[in-house]
């Protein structure tokens, strides 16, 4: 449970494809800092989508969909699709989390890639930002904990 900002609705958002068990190193980190998540799966293998099922099977404020964003021709470009599709994955993402809103009003949102972790001087800066006049902020409390080179 989040020992900080306890009055506000924070929720995390992150987009999953191929990553398997490791993405369980950012579902572990936004749980420690959300209410809730909203994860789109987008063309997951097979053990991301069982271990991703797992995670919503064990905690109810995880919210998964699925992605149509459809599949380039050449399927050895999987990175290239995520770029030339960012802007609808991202409406996608964004649709999950529109729905959560629309249920309880998001204070934060938290939007990570699969492969990012928050430092532990996310509480602090979270704080900061909600007693400011910031209505956003882009920051880098973020940890890259894979394969940071691709």
């Amino acid at each position: 449970m989040r020992e900080f900002l306890k009055n506000l609705h924070v929720v995390g958002c992150v987009g999953c494809w191929q990553e398997g068990e490791t993405v369980h190193y950012t579902l572990d980190n936004l749980l420690k800092y959300c209410d809730e998540i909203a994860i789109l799966l987008d063309k997951p293998d097979e053990v991301t989508e069982k271990f991703i099922k797992g995670y919503q099977e064990n905690y109810p404020n995880i919210f998964v969909e699925y992605s149509t964003v459809p599949p380039l021709r050449d399927p050895t470009h999987i990175r290239r699709r995520t770029k030339v599709y960012a802007s609808k994955l991202g409406e996608e993402k964004l649709a999950i989390v529109k729905k959560i809103h629309e249920f309880r009003p998001i204070d934060i949102l938290l939007a990570v890639d699969s492969d990012e972790v928050f430092g532990p001087d996310l509480p602090d800066i979270l704080e900061k930002f909600w007693k400011s006049s910031y209505t956003s902020i882009n920051s880098r409390p973020i940890t890259v904990y894979d394969k940071v080179n691709i």
